[in-house]
């Protein structure tokens, strides 16, 4: 995806209907050039197993939501937020959701403590995809050094 921009994100479905939220977020990032995706987890599973790196957002806006994230969703997303095939953004009112002291220095977990208002909350995604569709955040040298070997 180095160099491309990213026309879609996937919207993880926590729950079985679509709520408001998805619709205002939807809204609003295709002012941004940008159309969100419902996809559930099972869906989510079988479209990474190919190659590439994807986007997600998840919104967890309530107890249930909260729960079914902890239990079925979280260690999932961790294996492919380490492995690099995904990049979350998560939004969420429930501090114990936050896992950017696991992620945070991966470049791939992004955490939102909600209330925050919609069109911020879209910009700095977008900005931050093409951040990362732009190949911005990379190291220009090697990734092994190249010093001066010790006799």
């Amino acid at each position: 995806m180095k160099g491309e921009k990213s026309d879609w994100i996937f919207y993880l479905k926590l729950s079985k209907k679509l709520t408001s939220h998805f619709y205002s977020l939807d809204k609003e990032f295709k002012n941004n050039g940008i159309t969100l995706v419902p996809i559930t987890l099972s869906e989510l599973l079988s479209v990474t197993k190919g190659e590439g790196k994807f986007h997600v957002i998840t919104c967890i806006r309530g107890f249930s939501e909260a729960s079914y994230y902890t239990k079925k969703v979280k260690k999932i997303f961790s294996y492919l937020v380490r492995s690099g095939r995904l990049n979350l953004f998560v939004t969420s009112s429930f501090n114990f959701i936050n896992e950017t002291h696991l992620f945070g220095r991966t470049g791939h977990y992004f955490y939102y403590q909600l209330p925050l208002k919609i069109p911020h909350l879209c910009d700095t995604i977008s900005k931050e995809i093409d951040r990362q569709d732009s190949g911005e955040r990379r190291w220009p040298g090697t990734s092994k050094g190249l010093g001066a070997t010790v006799r």
